[in-house]
């Protein structure tokens, strides 16, 4: 098989393409962060726990919930090609509206039209159609 460094175990990228770099028997879901890492605390397989400390205040959100946008980051403001969500975090604009709580508030979700499910899609339970 393919050799990948051992940091790259646990780290939320299937990187042997098969996933047996983040499967249970590493134990991922208990995998403490490095000092260079900040903590998501609330995610769960597949997201990863753990991310970089540069990817926290840069206006993505990269954990699920968005903690690391909400750790007392100074804002830029959002360009035309992006959406001002109510914490004043940007998101893109084509992310408005997607059903999927892209801004950690849910505001890119609010005041939204959906159109139903087509007979070829099956309507999740969360709201978002696959």
């Amino acid at each position: 098989g393919r050799c990948i460094p051992a940091t790259w175990i646990c780290d939320g990228d299937n990187d042997c393409g098969d996933m047996s770099d983040e499967d249970q028997r590493h134990n991922c879901a208990n995998r403490n962060c490095t000092a260079a890492e900040f903590t998501c605390a609330n995610n769960r397989p597949p997201l990863r726990r753990c991310i970089p400390q540069a990817w926290v205040c840069d206006g993505d959100a990269d954990c699920g919930d968005a903690l690391d946008e909400h750790q007392n980051c100074t804002r830029r403001p959002c360009t035309e090609n992006e959406f001002t969500c109510s914490n004043g975090l940007c998101i893109r604009t084509t992310y408005r509206c997607d059903r999927r709580n892209d801004c950690g508030d849910n505001s890119d979700e609010r005041g939204c039209i959906y159109e139903p499910c087509q007979q070829h899609q099956f309507t999740c339970q969360n709201g978002a159609d696959r």
